[in-house]
């Protein structure tokens, strides 16, 4: 059984697997994207068309990665293509992870509450005052715990 959550960056949707799926053949997220296309894409369509999803849905699948300094990645399905980058589904993906307390973020050291979905607002801090550190996946595997 595959498990989602939907989430939703401005208001463009974006389901997030959260379980059911094995990983998937692959040295990069790349070549698991392509793997996926090719052979899975029935993942895609269950998860995209009627009765499950509508035209405007994406889809992200989280998975492990074999980069050495991650320690998962996702890849975006579309209701026609598997896109190499997306900025709003890459929002859904972390607000899930946040809601699910698999990361937590943190602004200049100081935690910020992950127990509920909050909108965080960046405005007027510079990227590199934000961070973020987790349990299971990690954009900076040296905070990790």
């Amino acid at each position: 059984m595959i498990t989602a959550v939907d989430a939703h960056a401005c208001g463009e949707p974006g389901r997030v697997i959260t379980g059911g799926v094995l990983d998937v053949p692959g040295q990069t997220m790349f070549d698991k994207k392509n793997w996926l296309a090719r052979n899975a894409d029935h993942i895609r369509l269950r998860m995209l068309r009627e009765p499950r999803g509508y035209p405007a849905s994406c889809c992200n699948l989280i998975l492990p990665s074999n980069h050495p300094e991650a320690d998962a990645g996702f890849i975006i399905m579309e209701q026609v293509e598997y896109p190499p980058m997306s900025g709003t589904n890459t929002i859904c993906v972390v607000t899930v992870l946040m809601g699910a307390q698999e990361i937590t973020v943190t602004r200049s050291g100081a935690a910020l509450a992950t127990s509920q979905l909050t909108p965080i607002s960046t405005r007027g801090a510079a990227p590199a005052q934000w961070s973020v550190s987790a349990r299971r996946l990690s954009a900076n595997p040296a905070a990790s715990p």
